[in-house]
């Protein structure tokens, strides 16, 4: 992408495939290098305004600046339509955030700790019972990536559970280990990271 952005007749297609670009709509969350953190907070509209340059040529110099090392919020959802596309067999539920280092140059959106809280949140004002968005959480993409022994409550299967009370979230149990208490973090690392077989 990078030598495809230094090319200017490639440069100027992709500018005209962005024209319709809101500047407003995309803000920069996470630059990676040190001494592009300036960029933070901003919205490619502001960039735009602040380069003398349009939207679209914004974007392809953010682009350029941070050699793709860059996390942004693209506010561009239709949440009407996301709550439909929920309720289908054929969707699985899983967050999008970035796995990045602790870092307090960053603005987190609640994709980053609150993906599948708020899918059960969505899930219980609309048509979805509550037993099928769990099984979305849990035995189905533990079936359809082939996890053995997790997703279900069986015996010799791994310990992960949810406890849930007046439909919050109350305790968290991680292999077997309790991770939350009372809505509280208990500072207990049991996860893994868990391959496809």
């Amino acid at each position: 992408m990078l030598k495809n952005l230094q090319s200017p007749q490639l440069k100027e297609k992709i500018i005209k495939e962005l024209a319709l670009l809101k500047g407003e709509e995309v803000t920069v969350a996470y630059a990676q290098t040190a001494e592009k953190t300036y960029l933070i907070g901003k919205t490619v509209g502001q960039i735009a305004a602040n380069r003398g340059v349009s939207v679209p040529e914004a974007l392809t110099d953010l682009m350029a600046i941070t050699d793709l090392k860059a996390l942004v919020f693209y506010r561009n959802i239709n949440l009407n339509l996301v709550i439909n596309s929920l309720a289908s067999d054929r969707a699985l539920i899983a967050s999008n955030s970035a796995s990045l280092a602790e870092s307090k140059q960053i603005i987190k959106h609640e994709r980053f700790f609150n993906t599948f809280p708020k899918f059960l949140e969505i899930a219980a004002a609309g048509n979805l019972k509550l037993e099928t968005a769990i099984q979305k959480l849990t035995s189905v993409p533990a079936q359809k990536f082939n996890f053995p022994n997790r997703g279900l409550i069986k015996d010799g299967y791994v310990a992960d559970l949810i406890l849930l009370k007046d439909a919050k979230i109350s305790s968290v149990f991680v292999n077997g280990r309790l991770v939350v208490k009372d809505g509280q973090l208990q500072n207990v690392s049991a996860g893994k990271i868990l391959r496809r077989i």
